[in-house]
């Protein structure tokens, strides 16, 4: 039998997988998309909220390595980003 993993919505049908199962496109569209959208709107205008407080710790001999930990966590936060352009480019 044929999954229906193209279609938009949370149940596929009871043949396929036999449980209740989320679609592939109801997936990526509802627990990946919208919450990366949303992120995207928000993170500028609470970075120059943020940015607009008085500094509350001093530069320490540490600054560079930590700076560079965050350089490291960033590139993580782009790998949901490549699985979603790959997965539209595939479609």
């Amino acid at each position: 039998m044929v999954c229906l993993d193209n279609t938009f919505g949370p149940v596929i049908n009871h043949g396929c997988r036999a449980a209740f199962d989320f679609t592939l496109l109801f997936e990526q569209t509802i627990l990946s998309s919208a919450p990366s959208a949303l992120f995207l709107l928000i993170a500028p205008f609470n970075y120059l909220w943020l940015g607009r407080g008085a500094k509350k710790v001093r530069q320490s001999f540490l600054y560079q390595l930590k700076l560079s930990s965050v350089d490291h966590v960033s590139s993580f936060l782009e790998i949901p980003k490549l699985t979603l352009t790959t997965w539209i480019s595939a479609a």
